[in-house]
């Protein structure tokens, strides 16, 4: 909290940046720290002039050991009133770089920590392209032009993107699906101008 021209400012977004890496950590030039602060009035949450206002911060800190320096940890903090909790996200890439495992975030404090499950999706690619999500997505196909075309769902539910061969640009023309089993659904057609 600071002062410019006799009005108060309180910080809301600052990034940081690392100027070297640090070991395994290929961290040079890139975001290290993201914070977000959000400013709760818990008092009078109405007033304009914030008389109880505690500040919420949310902060993202990044480690980048993964292929050429990617992102491979992402550390999640939330600070209320004293109260700390904090979570970790892991991610694996193949070796084009494709994100190939997600590890869901993982509970690192107090009562939760330890107890939930560590649980991981894993994708997979096809010429840069992703064509399964494991336990969601059997398979995943795109147009000439890259866009999503079918996506077939673990439970036999299939979405499909057609477009319009008369346009030249590849845009949705109809969103269907089927394998539902209470009925499928369609978009009906989308117009552009």
């Amino acid at each position: 909290v600071g002062e410019v021209d006799g009005e108060t400012t309180r910080p809301i977004k600052s990034f940081h940046y690392a100027r070297g890496n640090d070991g395994t950590d290929l961290r040079a030039g890139k975001l290290v720290l993201s914070k977000r602060t959000n400013w709760v009035d818990i008092v009078g949450p109405l007033d304009t002039e914030a008389s109880g206002t505690l500040p919420v911060v949310i902060s993202q800190a990044y480690r980048n050991e993964g292929l050429d320096g990617r992102v491979s940890r992402r550390l999640t903090r939330y600070k209320f009133n004293g109260g700390n909790y904090t979570f970790e996200t892991g991610f694996t890439y193949d070796p084009q770089g494709n994100l190939s495992q997600l590890e869901y975030p993982r509970c690192l404090h107090g009562p939760c920590a330890g107890l939930d499950p560590p649980r991981t999706v894993d994708f997979g690619h096809t010429r840069g392209f992703l064509s399964s999500v494991a336990g969601f997505a059997t398979s995943l196909t795109y147009q000439r032009g890259g866009m999503l075309q079918d996506v077939s769902h673990t439970n036999g539910v299939i979405e499909s993107v057609a477009v319009d061969a008369a346009h030249p640009f590849e845009r949705p023309y109809q969103i269907t699906t089927s394998g539902v089993t209470t009925g499928n659904w369609a978009s009906g057609v989308y117009q552009y101008d």
